[in-house]
């Protein structure tokens, strides 16, 4: 951990530019300049809460090798114990400062802005009643209960060590306009297939499929959310 902070730290006097496409976290990659979009699939889940499916898209647009701007979107529902169901989505306009400190690795750092909505229902059990009931907190819902607006600050990176695989990370802070903190770390790894096809080859800058894991704290929440999410991410 020390040397990936030390590995950070040096990367912000770094003036060199990268000329490769590098996996960065969020299923989304680095480009000098262009747009570039991702898609990830999967499961998240906590301790004595029953795992629900997730998809999360973002769409991204580098205007200079060090600066970027994207629009993301995340939703998953379910039921996370026997008597309650739950729909979450946010969506979160960000920023992107990049520093390249070789040309097959990518330093950022950045803030984001958007609105969290999340959404309890009672269970219906029986098929004959039609109304739905508000549900009072528990543990599985205290952990989910994050409304209203937040602010995001967000450090990570993306290597690229071989010519096809890459490995990233990322550190994230929200804090709720409800005064509420949550902290998100995630590791990941991805294989580039964009020279792979000719047609993928001539028509695409970078094509990359992501597995990354995500572990989520809520501050006065015991416990932690995990979630494995399996995607891709394209460059143009």
């Amino acid at each position: 951990m020390v040397r990936f902070w030390a590995f950070w730290m040096l990367g912000l006097v770094a003036l060199a530019n990268a000329t490769e496409s590098i996996p960065l976290p969020k299923q989304s990659n680095y480009l000098e300049k262009g747009i570039q979009a991702g898609l990830g699939m999967g499961s998240v889940w906590r301790k004595d809460c029953q795992s629900r499916f997730q998809w999360q898209g973002d769409i991204e647009y580098s205007y200079s090798p060090h600066l970027s701007g994207s629009a993301s979107a995340r939703m998953f529902g379910g039921d996370i114990d026997s008597t309650s169901s739950l729909i979450y989505s946010r969506y979160f306009v960000n920023s992107r400062y990049h520093i390249q400190p070789r040309k097959t690795a990518d330093l950022y750092a950045g803030m984001g802005i958007g609105f969290d909505n999340t959404s309890f229902q009672t269970i219906r059990r029986d098929l004959g009643k039609n109304e739905e009931y508000s549900v009072d907190a528990g543990t599985c819902q205290e952990a989910f209960d994050f409304n209203g607006i937040s602010i995001s600050l967000e450090a990570g990176a993306g290597m690229l060590p071989f010519k096809r695989v890459g490995f990233t990370t990322s550190n994230t802070l929200e804090i709720n306009y409800q005064k509420k903190l949550r902290y998100s770390f995630s590791l990941g790894t991805a294989v580039g297939l964009v020279d792979l096809w000719a047609r993928l080859y001539d028509n695409l800058s970078s094509t990359w499929v992501h597995l990354e894991w995500v572990n989520t704290r809520t501050l006065g929440v015991s416990g932690s959310e995990n979630s494995v999410l399996v995607g891709f991410s394209i460059g143009f």
